[in-house]
Order: structure tokens, then sequence, then C-alpha cells
């Protein structure tokens, strides 16, 4: 289907899409903000309604956000203790957590057909929620409703890089199988990138049921604004060059291997400031501050650790670059992260891991610097050559401003929705 007749169509054509989520807003992360984005777009062209999990706000009133309603999974009897801290620490202690999670949300498959009872639901769409995964495409099947699995990472291959799961050991497995079982009946496969989807096949997976829709930004919302010298005098870094680091802090991410690189550039620039922005995880935020100890660069670091989602732009307004050191795991060389396009709508300069996934957003000499994943030594030496030369920083940032205007702007991405809404709806 050519996207250039989608304007046209949506008036002839408009289907009505459920869409079952593992958690939306108001919780803040990337896969709330992925779907918050997808859902206001396809309201252009489709009625949709959207159903989170029962781990997630579990209210009898659906939540207004942003022109969305996000009905919640209604509250049954024993709803409240569940979610009591007392309960929670026994049953993860005892390991029954998913026997217990499943006992008490029995009446999953109830709720959906209720819910199909009630609305007249074209396509359910699933985003990475493997217990609606698991209940949804049942219920899809039950109506002869064709149901989509959007795929946006592999659970078990994070858990491994936290250090929470053995590679190949049993339960990896399992939590692969279970994922595995579901794609099975899935008409059609969204994946982030050519990584994943390539991972898939190697599993067994039919690639012409497979089809990508990356990670997309509002380019309204973020885009190059002037510095906030407000927010650099409250800081105290007006004087400095500001490197800047926007995500989860987690191990994953190779926040070490960017302090390491922070010893070199300083001594070469002593006037320079990095900025942690972003939830962290304790144990390494800790670990992370003895090293900057260590390292003798403590002075160097400003932990500004979790803001709200308003402000995210002020602080992209007062760096020089953003630096994404991510490791060289499985997970991050198969998932797209969303951050990147958020460096490049606001035209600042993006330096990152040379990784599969990363490599499908960066292009060098366009939207990004790729240093050698884990190299620090290679890092500081990217890093030291934007910070000497002003014009190479300018010309990057409106390049990679650019580029995502014409690639990764969610009006264009969503369109590919659509398209797939429509094809499956013509097969039944």
């Amino acid at each position: 289907m050519e996207f250039s007749n989608i304007s046209k169509l949506q008036h002839e054509f408009r289907p009505t899409i459920l869409h079952l989520l593992n958690t939306s807003l108001p919780n803040l992360s990337g896969y709330s903000i992925r779907t918050q984005n997808i859902l206001r777009h396809l309201k252009d062209y489709c009625s949709l309604y959207a159903m989170t999990e029962p781990r997630f706000l579990p209210n009898r009133n659906p939540d207004l956000i942003d022109n969305i309603f996000y009905y919640r999974y209604p509250p049954i009897s024993g709803i409240n203790y569940f979610f009591n801290p007392t309960i929670q620490k026994i049953i993860k202690k005892a390991k029954i957590n998913n026997w217990y999670y499943q006992t008490l949300f029995k009446n999953a498959s109830l709720v959906l057909r209720n819910f199909l009872n009630t609305y007249p639901i074209d396509i359910i769409h699933i985003h990475s929620s493997s217990f609606y995964g698991k209940y949804g495409g049942k219920v899809a099947k039950e109506y002869k409703i064709p149901f989509i699995y959007e795929l946006r990472g592999f659970l078990e291959d994070t858990h491994v890089g936290l250090g929470i799961l053995k590679e190949n050991s049993f339960i990896y497995h399992r939590k692969q199988e279970k994922t595995y079982s579901i794609l099975k009946k899935a008409d059609v496969i969204i994946t982030l990138g050519e990584p994943m989807k390539n991972e898939l096949i190697c599993h067994g997976f039919d690639k012409n049921k497979i089809i990508i829709i990356p990670n997309g930004v509002n380019t309204q919302k973020f885009k190059p604004i002037p510095p906030n010298l407000h927010l650099k005098k409250n800081l105290s870094i007006e004087n400095d060059y500001i490197l800047g680091y926007i995500g989860s802090i987690r191990r994953i991410e190779g926040i070490e291997i960017l302090l390491m690189a922070l010893k070199l550039i300083k001594k070469k620039i002593n006037n320079i400031k990095l900025l942690l922005i972003g939830p962290y995880n304790y144990d390494y935020l800790q670990d992370l501050i003895t090293l900057t100890e260590k390292l003798n660069i403590k002075k160097n670091i400003l932990i500004i650790g979790k803001i709200p989602n308003s402000r995210i732009q002020e602080y992209y307004s007062i760096l020089d670059i953003c630096i994404i050191p991510r490791l060289n795991l499985k997970v991050n060389r198969l998932v797209t992260p969303l951050k990147p396009l958020e460096v490049m709508a606001m035209g600042k300069v993006l330096i990152t891991s040379n990784l599969p996934a990363l490599r499908e957003l960066v292009k060098p000499k366009i939207s990004g610097i790729l240093f050698e994943a884990e190299n620090h030594q290679d890092l500081s030496e990217k890093i030291l050559e934007v910070l000497n030369d002003e014009n190479k920083r300018n010309n990057l940032g409106k390049s990679a401003r650019q580029f995502v205007e014409d690639n990764y702007d969610w009006k264009i991405i969503i369109k590919k929705y659509f398209s797939i809404y429509q094809e499956l709806i013509n097969k039944r």
C-alpha cells in the first residue's frame, strides 16, 4: 500500500483497534513514551482502545492522558493483597510470583471477552506483554480477530545483561520459549529493527511475517532551542563544556566507560562537566560514585537523577555532546533505544557505541558518531575531536536534525501501522 494515499483512505476506512499494554503513562519509560506517540498519532486514522496489564494501576475507571483513554484492568477481589509490599516480598522469596499472579488474574480471558462483546474490535494489537500475549492471543482466535504482537525487546537478554539471569540457563530458555510460543500464533510480528528481525528469523520465524517499525520522535516537541542559561547558572556550569548521559542509569548502559574516557579528556580540557540524568539503580550508582573518586573526576560529575519529562528539553539544550556508551551485550546489539532520536531532533551531537542496533540510527557524518564499544580511549578521542571543532558540532547537529525529520518523525512512522491494519482486515 502506498503511504501517500493514506490521508484519503482514512475517511473511507477507519478500523477499531484494541491495544493491550504492559504499562503506560504516567509511568515514564521508553515503552510508555513509544506507546503514547503511537496512540496519539493513530487517532487520526483509527478508532482505538487501550488497556494496561493488571499489575499497573488497577482502577475501575479509565484514565485520560493527552486525549488517550487508558482502560485499567478491572479490580477484583484480592487485588489489594497482591500489591501489598509485604505480600510481594513473601511471594518473591518463595519464587511463586508467576503462579500467584496467574491465579489472581485467571479471569483475564473473561475480561477480554466482555470487552469484545461490548465494543466492536477489528484487530487486537499486543505490545510486548506476555500476559496479554497469552490471553489476548487466545481470545483473538476465538473471535476470529487478527492479532499483532509488537516485540519491543528480549526481556531474557536484558536480565542477562543486568546479572539477573544466566544466558542459556533453564529459566532463560523458558522465558524465551514463552515469548516465542505467542509469536508463533500472531498474524503479524512487529520489531524495532533489522537485528531483532534477524534474531527471530534465526529461530525459525517467517521473515515475511515480521515487519519493522522503528522508534520515532515528535519533532515538534523535540527541536533545537537556545541553551537554558538559567539552568546552567543554577548548576554552576556556565563556563564549562558539558557532556551528558540521559536515560536509565543501569549496568548495561556502560557509564563506567564514559567515566574512564572523562579521565583522559580532563588531561586536555579541565573545564568540563558530565551530567548523569535519569532514574538509577542504587547499587550501580554507588559503584559509579566510587569509580569517580578512584579516577579523581568527582568534581567533574553532576548526578542529576530523575527529572520530570516536561523538563528534558531544558537539559538537552545545555549539552554540547550526548553520549550513549552501551556495553557490547546481546540485548544492546539487538534492541534500539529511543533516546538517540531525541538527541538528534534537538540538534545535538550524538556519540554512541558501535553496535548493530545503534548503527541503524547513527550514520557517521550525518546523524552522529560511533566509537568502538567498551573502548574508553576511542571514546575520549571522539569526544575531544568534537569539542575542539565548533563548526563540526554545529554542522553535525543540523544534519542530525534533518535526518530525523526526514526518516523518524512519528507522522511518517505511524503510516506503517495503518498499512498493516488495512492489509489484515482485507484478508479476513
